[in-house]
């Protein structure tokens, strides 16, 4: 979603100064809203069906879902690294902590 909406709106929404105006703030946008809105359908869905037992699904974690996804928004950001790789490992090291 960030490339796609990056693609279409970044030139209107600004990028970011640092990342040579390959990262623009409407792309960003949309990476951390998309990929909270699926973490949380995918993680009730999967919690209905029992494969998520330990997991209570109630603002709490909503809103630690969405903490997990702004993290991850930052890092997709930094021009450090391939963000195909550290946009997950993020991730994963994020939720195995707070979840």
């Amino acid at each position: 979603m960030a490339d796609l909406v990056g693609r279409r709106l970044g030139k209107y929404s600004g990028s970011w100064p640092f990342t040579s105006g390959r990262k623009s703030y409407a792309g960003t946008i949309a990476f951390f809203l998309s990929s909270t809105i699926v973490s949380l359908l995918l993680g009730t869905w999967l919690s209905q069906f029992g494969l998520l037992p330990t997991l209570e699904w109630n603002s709490d974690t909503a809103r630690t879902v969405a903490l997990i996804c702004f993290t991850c928004s930052i890092v997709e950001v930094i021009p450090f690294g391939d963000d195909n790789w550290t946009v997950p490992i993020t991730a994963s090291l994020l939720a195995y902590i707070l979840l």
